[in-house]
């Protein structure tokens, strides 16, 4: 029986242009000349000269630099000539050359709203972000001064007297804070990404960025389930080193796994679809290792 295809770790995160996938020409059908040129003509009227105006500006817009891509603006300017061209050509065009000149004009659009979010509503990202990791930040350097244990002991019990840390009768918690790390190193790294380098910032995912520092929580916990409990729980450590060097694992571990939460989404996801009996139509094929990089986003992110 055949596994089922490791799903792509950009499935779980904001994809390219934040949430754009991106804004495809449809095909044109062949169009029927059932009237004259000059009935098209009429038609047409006057709205051939404000299309004529409109271009002219969209032109100027484009060349000022509105669209920073050089890329997406070569693609822009490419429709316009094109779109003038067809103008120019035939009457009977004038609804492919409008066309493109709406597909232009949702270019720049989207790319001014781009830089708008990315000025507003990245930097309320931005600040949440650094809040949640001065706030994890916090409780690792608290319980590794073992003041987090001395404030607590007075209502433990006398056998939690020699202890000097919370992470000593209470593994997860360390783990678990080191993945909100992790989380919050994946969020500024996706928000830097699409605010300032791609400048495809989408606000609608706005509630992903949120969700960021809670699912490196998770990630940390899945962590410790699957290392700590699963594979150094079957070792006794034999000395508090031999502890300590467990603990450092996990935690590297769990802001790696925190940091990039789509590879381990997309093996979860295998892993649930290989173990479930006969997976499911359509996604089983030939046996394929997780990706061990993914093509940046928008080169999208999320997450």
């Amino acid at each position: 029986m055949s596994t089922p295809m490791v799903p792509h770790p950009e499935t779980f995160e904001p994809p390219v242009h934040g949430s754009q996938p991106g804004l495809k020409l449809v095909p044109i059908s062949e169009t029927q000349m059932t009237v004259s040129n000059a009935e098209v003509a009429r038609r047409v009227g006057d709205r051939a000269e404000r299309l004529w105006a409109r271009i002219d500006t969209l032109y100027e817009q484009v060349a000022e630099g509105t669209i920073t891509d050089p890329a997406k603006a070569s693609e822009a300017l490419s429709h316009l000539r094109i779109a003038r061209d067809k103008e120019l050509e035939d009457p009977r065009q004038f609804d492919e050359a409008e066309y493109m000149v709406n597909v232009v004009q949702y270019m720049l659009t989207r790319t001014g709203q781009a830089h708008q979010w990315g000025s507003t509503y990245g930097v309320v990202v931005l600040i949440y972000g650094l809040f949640a990791l001065a706030i994890f930040g916090a409780g690792l350097v608290l319980d590794g001064l073992s003041l987090l244990m001395n404030w607590l002991r007075p209502g433990l019990p006398a056998d939690f007297t020699s202890v000097k840390h919370v992470s000593d009768v209470f593994p997860l918690y360390s783990t678990i804070l080191w993945g909100g790390v992790g989380g919050v190193l994946g969020l500024i790294y996706s928000l830097l990404k699409h605010a300032a380098i791609e400048q495809d910032f989408d606000r609608q995912y706005m509630l992903w960025y949120f969700g960021q520092p809670f699912l490196g929580m998770l990630m940390g916990a899945i962590v410790h389930l699957f290392l700590v409990t699963g594979l150094f729980g079957l070792i006794a450590p034999t000395s508090p080193e031999a502890q300590s060097i467990g603990q450092t694992i996990a935690a590297i571990t769990a802001v790696a796994a925190a940091f990039r939460q789509n590879y381990v989404y997309a093996w979860l996801e295998w892993l649930l679809k290989a173990v479930r009996p006969g997976g499911r139509k359509g996604d089983e094929g030939t046996t394929a290792p997780a990706p061990t990089a993914a093509p940046e986003p928008g080169a999208g992110g999320a997450g």
